[in-house]
């Protein structure tokens, strides 16, 4: 048994490191990005998708599957890299960043990237939208789970606390996960 977990965790490390690089090939691909917020999510991006969640890459909109909402925008590299490296679609694709016409824009956006499950922008609708996505799940009587990425900044929006408050009066409530930048990030690349 302590032999599985710890080729686990060891299969995990390996997973997170691809997501790195292939964040940085990503984000190098255009020039400039935001690298640290990217990079504090994919620890988390590589337990969820690599453990976690129930995903299927032949089929993005199964509608048993888990869902992951990064309301923390900036880090949409590191989905494309996880996404990618999970078999959506060819990793490469992804070195199309925000660039014209491309299917990976700066934040994520569920009509354009197979994989990615809501579209988020402004600080705080990201939960918003993750609420809504587990309770429609819970009414539907699905068996599924929505993990949503935070980030610093949209902590002190209102439409936060007030997802918060609503979800946990229901029972279809999204996981919460926000890493504490301590660094505030820089323009850089």
């Amino acid at each position: 048994m302590q032999c599985r977990k710890q080729k686990k965790m060891q299969e995990l490390r390996v997973f997170a490191q691809e997501i790195r690089v292939e964040t940085l090939k990503t984000v190098g691909s255009l020039g400039f990005g935001h690298v640290p917020g990217a990079m504090s999510v994919i620890d988390a991006l590589a337990v969820l998708y690599g453990e976690v969640m129930k995903v299927d890459p032949k089929n993005p909109h199964w509608e048993d599957r888990d869902w992951c909402v990064l309301s923390k925008g900036h880090a949409g590299p590191a989905m494309y890299a996880t996404l990618g490296l999970k078999g959506f679609y060819p990793v490469e694709d992804a070195y199309t960043l925000n660039q014209p016409h491309t299917n990976f824009p700066s934040h994520t956006d569920r009509t354009k990237t197979p994989g990615v499950d809501l579209t988020t922008g402004s600080l705080g609708q990201g939960m918003s939208t993750a609420t809504g996505a587990a309770l429609g799940n819970k009414l539907d009587g699905r068996d599924s789970h929505v993990f949503v990425f935070v980030g610093d900044g949209e902590c002190d929006e209102g439409q936060l606390g007030g997802c918060s408050v609503r979800s946990s009066l229901q029972a279809g409530q999204p996981r919460l996960l926000r890493r504490r930048q301590q660094v505030p990030a820089r323009r850089c690349c």
